[in-house]
């Protein structure tokens, strides 16, 4: 007998909830799943960890994580998803779809974020590619940071630093930063000027983002001595391999509207949308496109020319699941 349910009313599958995700997604005994995403599989979260039974058994997860945008005086909820898994024995029976409908049934979250490279399939789920990112290539140069512990005296620092950043990115708690913590997986450096930290980035996050700088300050060459960066931003002189951020599906309507329009300084307003295309009004024209050609276009890669010089979305390895 099959029973969607969530870990708060069974918390006691959290481990073999922890097994199957570990097992399906290859992951080595050295890493942890729940280290690597701990803001995920915190207990706190355990009423959005959404779990397949089988006669009792864990036999499929789906988890959703939510976050905060703010554009000037409005903030849109974005509901992150990640651990998606059905057990290989399960697999080919509509199981994930049946989780995915689960979790994406929030309608005050204006749109879902997942991450994975199985765009085919996920786009039979309204999920389309998109969100510029770029990933320049390591390289042996000067640099001057450090590796540091992350102390509740440098998150005080981090905090103005990473509010500080030139893109779009997720609200974060003083409870967000201690959830940070928890991912001891990850590395922080810092560069500092007169003791105090001028500019940072993370780099790793367990089996998930080895050697892959994912948060920063502000990207600059002198980071690609550590590893591989990954940012929307283009860097003079330097030739970036692009691609997508993540896998978007629209779900609030009327927020994601609002939410376009802010994104694009009130320069894009969407008349009408569904699954498969976009009316939008742009300097005063009316224009038609497919859906995941407008993702693209907005959010980009390959972004809509006149938009560009405002600020791209920026996702955090710290943030994604």
């Amino acid at each position: 007998m099959l029973k969607v349910t969530t870990l708060s009313t069974e918390p006691a599958k959290f481990t073999d909830t922890l097994s199957l995700i570990e097992k399906e997604f290859g992951y080595s005994s050295e890493f942890s799943f729940k280290t690597d995403f701990a803001p995920l599989m915190q207990e706190s979260n355990f009423h959005n960890l959404y779990i397949l039974l089988d006669n009792d058994e864990v036999v499929g997860h789906t988890g959703l994580l939510l976050k905060e945008i703010e554009i000037g005086n409005t903030s849109y909820t974005i509901g992150l998803i990640g651990g998606v898994v059905i057990k290989s024995t399960h697999q080919g029976k509509g199981y994930s779809k049946l989780l995915l409908d689960k979790v994406c049934e929030n309608k005050d979250i204006s749109f879902y974020l997942l991450w994975s490279d199985k765009t085919d399939y996920y786009k039979k789920f309204n999920f389309y590619p998109c969100i510029q990112q770029f990933q320049y290539e390591q390289a042996n140069c000067q640099s001057e940071y450090e590796r540091s512990e992350l102390t509740d005296e440098i998150i005080s620092e981090l905090q103005v630093l990473y509010n500080n950043g030139q893109e779009i990115r997720f609200e974060r708690t003083p409870e967000d930063w201690q959830n940070i913590k928890k991912i001891t997986s990850t590395d922080l450096y810092l560069k500092k000027e007169n003791g105090k930290a001028i500019n940072y980035f993370f780099i790793n996050k367990g089996q998930d983002l080895q050697t892959i700088i994912h948060e920063y300050h502000r990207p600059e060459k002198e980071m690609l001595n550590f590893g591989y960066l990954w940012t929307p931003t283009l860097l003079n002189g330097l030739a970036p391999t692009h691609q997508y951020a993540a896998l978007l599906r629209v779900n609030n309507i009327v927020s994601f509207k609002q939410f376009i329009k802010s994104i694009t300084n009130n320069s894009i307003e969407v008349e009408n949308m569904d699954n498969f295309e976009v009316a939008f009004k742009f300097n005063n024209q009316t224009f038609k496109q497919n859906i995941d050609e407008f993702l693209t276009g907005v959010f980009g890669p390959s972004r809509f020319e006149e938009l560009e010089g405002l600020p791209y979305l920026y996702i955090s390895g710290l943030d994604s699941i």
